[in-house]
C-alpha cells in the first residue's frame, strides 16, 4: 500500500526564512539554536524546509516557533492562507502598505491578513522603512479590532509594543492596546495602558489626548461610573472638535447614547441617538450614521417597539454593506433577527 504523500507549505517556508533573516541568524546559527529550542535541525535539512521541499514536522516546527519567538496561531494563519490560493503581496513596502488598507476597507480579509502578514516579514533596512512599517501595521490592528478579530490585533499590537514602537506612534499605540484588552476581559490591564498613553501626553496635542480620554470614557461606562464617563466624553467631545477629527466626534457622541441609556432612560438615549444620526448624515460620515442607527434599533427594542427597531436596522444593515464593513453588516443583521423574533406574530 502506497503512503500519501506528505504536504509541504512555501508560505511557512518563506515564513521562516524571513523571521531567522530579520533575526540575524545564518543557516549555521540556526541550526545550533535549534540544539537550544529542543531539536537539533541540521543546516541541510533548514534549507529544504525554507524552500517548501519539507515538511518540518511537529518536534521540528515546535523547535523552530521557539527560537525565532513566533506565535503559532500567527503561524496557522499563513497556512491557512495558503490553502485558500490567496497570492503573496509583491511590491515594496509602501505599495504593500496602501493595497492592504484597501483590502480592510473593502472588507477583502484574506487579502488584507497576507498583506498584513507581508508587512510584518518585511525586513526593514533604514529607520524610514521602520517607521512605514510601524504606521502599517497600527492600521492593520485597527482594521482587525473592526472585523472583530481580537486575536490578531493584540498580537499586532503586542509585537508593536515589544518593537518598541516609533515615539510619535506610541500613545496610539497604548490606546488601541487599551481597547483590544479591554475587549479581552481585563480592564485593569486596559486602565494600566491608556493611564501610560496619558502621562505620555504632549501639551497641545488634542487630538490624541482626545482619543485617550474618549477611552477613559469607555472604561467608566463599563465600570458603572456614568457621572464620570458623561464628563470625560464632554471633554473629548472638545478636544475632537478644536482638533477638527469630526469622525471620531460623532463615535464619542455614539458612546454617549448608552451613557444617556443608563442615566436618563431609553427616551433620552432614543432622542439622543436621532439626533447623532442627522449629525453624521449632515457631515457625510456613513459609518458613524449607520452605527448610530444600530444604537437606535437596539433602544427601540428594548422599549418594546419592534416594527421602528427592525425598520431601522434594516436601514443600517443595507448601509453597512454599502460600505463593505462586516462588522457592523453583522451586528445590525443580529440585531434584526432578535428584533423580528420579538415582534409579534400580528404585527409581522
Amino acid at each position: 500500500m502506497g503512503s500519501s504523500p506528505v504536504v509541504t507549505s512555501r508560505s511557512l517556508g518563506r515564513l521562516l526564512r524571513r523571521r531567522r533573516e530579520a533575526l540575524g541568524l545564518s543557516l549555521r546559527g540556526a541550526a545550533r539554536g535549534s540544539s537550544g529550542a529542543g531539536e537539533a535541525i541540521p543546516a541541510s535539512t533548514l534549507v529544504r524546509i525554507e524552500q517548501g521541499r519539507l515538511d518540518p514536522g511537529t518536534r521540528r516546527l515546535s523547535a523552530l516557533l521557539r527560537l525565532y519567538d513566533l506565535d503559532p496561531g500567527y503561524v496557522a494563519d499563513v497556512v491557512e492562507l495558503e490553502s485558500l490560493a490567496v497570492p503573496t503581496p509583491e511590491g515594496d513596502l509602501r505599495a504593500i502598505v496602501d493595497r492592504g488598507v484597501a483590502f480592510w476597507r473593502e472588507g477583502n480579509v484574506p487579502l488584507a491578513l497576507a498583506s498584513v502578514f507581508a508587512v510584518r516579514e518585511h525586513v526593514a533596512r533604514d529607520p524610514s522603512q521602520r517607521l512605514l512599517q510601524q504606521k502599517g501595521t497600527l492600521l492593520f490592528a485597527v482594521y482587525a479590532r473592526s472585523l472583530g478579530k481580537t486575536r490578531l490585533a493584540r498580537k499586532l499590537v503586542e509585537d508593536l509594543l515589544c518593537g518598541p514602537p516609533d515615539p510619535t506612534l506610541l500613545v496610539d499605540t497604548l490606546v488601541l492596546a487599551s481597547s483590544l484588552w479591554n475587549r479581552s476581559g481585563s480592564r485593569v490591564v486596559a486602565w494600566a495602558l491608556i493611564a501610560k498613553a496619558r502621562s505620555l501626553l504632549e501639551p497641545g496635542d488634542l487630538m490624541r489626548r482626545a482619543q485617550v480620554t474618549h477611552q477613559e470614557a469607555k472604561l467608566l461606562v463599563e465600570d458603572g461610573r456614568i457621572e464620570d464617563a458623561s464628563a470625560a466624553l464632554d471633554t473629548a467631545m472638545r478636544d475632537y472638535a478644536a482638533s477638527g477629527d469630526g469622525a471620531n466626534e460623532m463615535s464619542a457622541r455614539i458612546l454617549r447614547i448608552a451613557v444617556l441609556e443608563r442615566s436618563a432612560g431609553l427616551d433620552a438615549a432614543i432622542a439622543w441617538a436621532r439626533e447623532t444620526i442627522a449629525a453624521a448624515d449632515g457631515r457625510g460620515l456613513g459609518r458613524q450614521k449607520a452605527s448610530a442607527r444600530i444604537e437606535l434599533g437596539r433602544l427601540l427594542s428594548a422599549a418594546g417597539r419592534g416594527a421602528e427597531a427592525a425598520d431601522e436596522l434594516r436601514r443600517a444593515a443595507a448601509a453597512a454593506s454599502i460600505l463593505k464593513d462586516p462588522g457592523l453588516t453583522a451586528e445590525a443583521r443580529d440585531l434584526l433577527a432578535r428584533a423580528d423574533a420579538d415582534e409579534p406574530a400580528s404585527v409581522r
